[in-house]
């Protein structure tokens, strides 16, 4: 057990030094410019809704920089309205449409083409028809949010196949558009065929949305030149997620994500716990090394915003570990964990202990 204890300190001290990599990276003056360029390009603001599994990272699958795209993400991609999410969206898209910028509100569900029984998505026990229906009715509920008209918002319902990262965007008439079939890549076919999916969107949306939907067929190309093996498309997380502020985690089927968009978090951190230790008792991640849970709060400013994410983090610390000790209580011997804290700012996270002097 002392080695498992030791590897354990290894998953937190590698979560760590990824964060300082992807921070290191956002804060280049080259990856700011090149963010402020897509920005002022785009004129939209984009969130995408989607399910916690490592293996579903819509920034990667579209070839485009972290801190462009805002995910929410939670079991399933299964948000309500009327929850806590509800709200913090609602808030999202204000902030947005005030400084003049509509949003694209990327609606998606996912499965694999190879595998839909075993690869697929377990918040909906595999079962794509039911997560595409619920998601479905979800950008409906959004849409009369924010008005039909869509001018201050546009939700749209799009599927993540697993196997090959492909996007298949489903149109308000009920078409259909899987860019894994599209034969000839070039921009102006593509784009005429965004615009028979969603014929009242402004050009402006059309033009971001189509960056992405390129962007999506590019790395197709890459998944399918590289030959990815099918253990890699297994789940393979070790890192249990729990919060705000991991927008810059882009290691693929590493971590599982457990948003606090809904009142209730212990079912979803006790599937991820569980789709975990299924990882390790399967042998499709080392035992040794083990996992690793973290609790995320993200501030903006100094002063109330920074303790309240503190006391955000340390507070879902402890009752995720409650809930694992309940419900997963195998999982406890390979698990370490630690609280945080991720400036907005700068994407930097900072471990957080209640025994911190600035805490007290």
């Amino acid at each position: 057990m002392e080695s498992i204890s030791f590897m354990k300190k290894i998953q937190i001290s590698s979560f760590l030094d990824y964060n300082r990599e992807q921070h290191t990276l956002y804060m280049d003056a080259s990856e700011v410019a090149r963010r402020m360029l897509i920005r002022e390009q785009d004129g939209v603001d984009i969130s995408v809704l989607k399910c916690m599994d490592g293996r579903v990272n819509y920034s990667i699958f579209t070839n485009q920089p972290f801190g462009i795209v805002y995910p929410y993400k939670t079991i399933g991609g299964q948000f309500q309205t009327g929850s806590h999410f509800g709200e913090i969206h609602k808030n999202s898209v204000a902030k947005s449409w005030s400084k003049g910028r509509p949003c694209l509100i990327i609606v998606t569900y996912h499965w694999s083409k190879g595998d839909p029984s075993h690869r697929g998505c377990k918040g909906f026990d595999c079962k794509v028809d039911d997560a595409r229906k619920y998601t479905e009715n979800l950008a409906k509920q959004i849409d009369v949010m924010f008005g039909k008209n869509h001018a201050m918002a546009y939700p749209i319902q799009i599927g993540m196949e697993t196997d090959h990262d492909a996007l298949v965007l489903h149109g308000i008439n009920g078409q259909t558009l899987d860019l894994s079939e599209v034969q000839h890549a070039d921009s102006m076919s593509v784009l005429n065929s965004i615009r028979e999916l969603y014929p009242d969107m402004s050009e402006r949306m059309l033009a971001c949305l189509l960056r992405q939907c390129m962007g999506n067929i590019a790395h197709i190309a890459e998944i399918k030149l590289a030959g990815r093996p099918v253990a890699d498309i297994e789940h393979k997380e070790t890192v249990l997620g729990i919060g705000r502020g991991y927008d810059w985690y882009h290691k693929p089927n590493s971590a599982l994500i457990v948003g606090p968009y809904t009142y209730d978090l212990k079912a979803p951190t006790a599937t991820a716990a569980s789709i975990i230790l299924g990882n390790i008792q399967a042998g499709r991640v080392s035992a040794e090394e083990g996992c690793a849970l973290i609790a995320s709060g993200n501030y903006r400013d100094e002063g109330p915003d920074k303790v309240w994410a503190a006391m955000k983090a340390l507070q879902l610390l402890d009752d995720a570990i409650e809930v694992i000790r309940e419900q997963v209580p195998e999982l406890l011997s390979y698990l370490d964990s630690a609280a945080g804290i991720l400036n907005e700012h700068t994407r930097e996270f900072t471990i957080v202990r209640k025994e911190d002097a600035w805490l007290n």
